[in-house]
């Protein structure tokens, strides 16, 4: 990682700023631990044809937590690198697929944060049990079986549906303010990466251009080689700094807050608060 931003650094020094912070937050998330934690026996059970976790226990949610934070910070790790690589040698479209993909892992981080602590807030058990079993037993597969029952066989009793991205992605613009309305900063920030990693001829326009107008038209001529564009390296750069601020912070509190059995509730002990001025400080760079 280090040579790579060192190479964008000198390419595009007018991104010196943002490629260092991207560097920062690398080293200190590969400083962190991978601590082995214990994860009880799940069941699922079906209750008016729905499926339903059968016990939901602190022990359960600390599992879980641990899965989504260690889970999103090696898939965000995974393809930072390709990321930063893919705008360097000049293809914009498989670096922005890529960046979708992690702006969905990080917000399936903040996704999850917010959902565990809105329920032992509210005590609302719901969209907590929905959460995890879809994130824990979800495959795509399973919404293929009405097309092609013939998949049931291949698939586990607790095999069920995935979770939203669009969900993830509004855990995003909850992330920071969660008492307050959502806003759209990256519900759009994904729309405009969508149009890169879906086969839209909008996302494609880096590779063609317009080689003579004539009053009825144009001639337009594709190329192998794509066009970044004047902002293509800023929004890259930019988008990817927002996510592993957000995605890295919210998957260290959910593997630093302690869960709680209080009777029939769930109790959420935020973590120390050294820990909490460290995500704070290194992680989300606010001081």
């Amino acid at each position: 990682m280090k040579d790579l931003i060192a190479a964008l650094v000198a390419h595009h020094p007018e991104h010196t700023g943002t490629l260092q912070v991207i560097l920062a937050i690398s080293n200190a998330v590969d400083s962190l631990p991978f601590e082995p934690f214990f994860e009880p026996v799940s069941a699922i059970y079906m209750h008016q044809s729905a499926r339903q976790i059968l016990s939901m226990s602190a022990d359960h949610v600390t599992a879980w937590a641990n899965h989504v934070a260690y889970a999103c910070r090696v898939r965000m790790r995974a393809i930072e690198a390709p990321i930063l690589r893919e705008i360097h040698d000049g293809r914009l479209t498989a670096s922005a697929t890529l960046l979708r993909a992690h702006l969905e892992t990080a917000g399936l981080a903040a996704h999850s944060f917010l959902t565990v602590t809105d329920s032992a807030k509210s005590g609302h058990k719901k969209p907590l049990d929905e959460l995890m079993r879809k994130t824990l037993f979800g495959t795509a597969l399973f919404k293929e079986t009405k097309r092609a029952p013939e998949l049931e066989q291949y698939l586990d009793q607790s095999d069920q549906g995935t979770a939203l991205a669009s969900d993830f992605v509004g855990g995003l613009d909850r992330f920071l303010e969660p008492d307050k309305p959502a806003g759209n900063r990256h519900r759009l920030r994904y729309a405009l990466l969508c149009e890169y990693g879906h086969p839209n001829l909008r996302g494609l326009k880096g590779f063609s251009h317009v080689v003579r107008e004539t009053e009825g038209g144009w001639f337009v001529q594709y190329t192998a080689e794509e066009d970044r564009g004047a902002h293509g390296v800023q929004m890259i750069a930019e988008y990817l700094l927002e996510d592993m601020r957000l995605g890295y912070a919210a998957s260290e509190l959910l593997r630093r807050t302690t869960f709680v059995n209080e009777g029939d509730h769930l109790r959420c002990c935020p973590p120390h608060p050294e820990d909490l001025a460290w995500i704070e400080s290194t992680i989300m760079c606010l001081s």
